[in-house]
């Protein structure tokens, strides 16, 4: 958790200090707040079981995260007062 908080407060000082941040990468797109670079690597969201996804308190609109039990990526397309979760890909069932 604290090296969490540190990269987060990290990248937070990075984002005032120019207009774009790159990891990675010494030339992010100027339309970017954030771009990460990889040949053999992804990003990696938070992975949240549904009780603790429905745990947190006024999720941002927008926000992202893996649901561990419904198999999906989830976003937030209501309002922090009004939450609502709708899975934006879900992982294919498979058939025998």
């Amino acid at each position: 958790m604290k090296k969490l908080l540190s990269f987060m407060m990290f990248i937070a000082c990075l984002m005032y200090a120019s207009a774009q941040v790159g990891i990675m990468t010494d030339s992010p797109d100027e339309t970017s707040i954030l771009e990460v670079y990889s040949e053999n690597k992804g990003v990696l969201i938070p992975r949240l079981t549904e009780i603790q996804k429905e745990a947190i308190l006024r999720p941002a609109e927008g926000l992202m995260i893996y649901n561990i039990d419904k198999k999906c990526l989830q976003i937030n397309v209501g309002s922090p007062a009004d939450k609502k979760w709708s899975c934006i890909y879900s992982k294919p069932s498979v058939k025998a």
